[in-house]
């Protein structure tokens, strides 16, 4: 363990701490925030935490019927707008923070604390102080300056179809961080619940031949963005 234990008195230091410096080789660590916010949380989480609770969460960071997503600090209607709808069910960061601290410290300086779990290291000293002190007052804060919001492209081959096809898009963020969002063509809704690809099979019989118009909501927990993606031609 680095520095000294994760214990409770650790954490007592820890969050009296204004600032944590650890030796990696010749440089000092990152300063530790006073008063962290979510841009200074969210990078350690997406880092240290994302293979288990970002996208994947469902099956790889869910306890007791619970589902913890961690790259994200909030997701409701007043951020994400109709992109809200892409995760149900789920608990974020904000609503998570008494755990996230109770999961980084033990009481015992012997125990090694519960996360990250073996075999991955422990966090280093200015992490998991951020960590402790954001989880004393979870704040979101303001967005990183020059953030960008997530964009979305459709990827099939072909804008005229038959009336059975596959529709495929890419949801991608700019600044590398976590994003959802909804997209709808004629009464299909597909959600995306991470970065990345999707597809899915429609079938238009019921749509009648002529254009259907492709629209999608995003969101990166800092905001949303809404898209008119254009249409498809049903041709037949």
């Amino acid at each position: 363990m680095s520095g000294f234990a994760r214990s409770a008195d650790a954490r007592a230091l820890a969050l009296a701490s204004a600032a944590g410096w650890l030796v990696a080789g010749c440089s000092p660590a990152p300063a530790v925030p006073q008063h962290p916010t979510w841009s200074d949380v969210e990078p350690i989480l997406r880092a240290e935490c994302g293979g288990c609770h970002g996208g994947s969460a469902e099956v790889t960071g869910s306890a007791r019927g619970v589902t913890y997503r961690l790259d994200f600090y909030d997701v409701n209607r007043e951020v994400c707008g109709d992109a809200t709808a892409a995760l149900d069910g789920v608990r974020f960061a904000a609503a998570s923070s008494s755990q996230i601290a109770a999961d980084l410290t033990s009481l015992d300086a012997s125990v090694r604390p519960r996360m990250p779990p073996l075999p991955a290291p422990w966090l280093a000293d200015w992490e998991w102080k951020t960590l402790l002190l954001w989880a004393r007052d979870p704040v979101r804060g303001s967005a990183p300056a020059g953030n960008h919001l997530p964009g979305v492209r459709i990827t099939s081959p072909s804008r005229v179809v038959k009336r059975w096809f596959t529709l495929s898009v890419v949801l991608e963020d700019p600044d590398g961080e976590s994003a959802v969002g909804v997209l709808t063509i004629g009464d299909v809704t597909l959600r995306m619940d991470r970065p990345g690809a999707f597809s899915i099979g429609i079938d238009a019989a019921q749509w009648g031949l002529g254009r259907v118009t492709v629209q999608a909501v995003v969101c990166d927990g800092w905001g949303h963005a809404a898209y008119d993606l254009g249409y498809f031609v049903i041709s037949g």
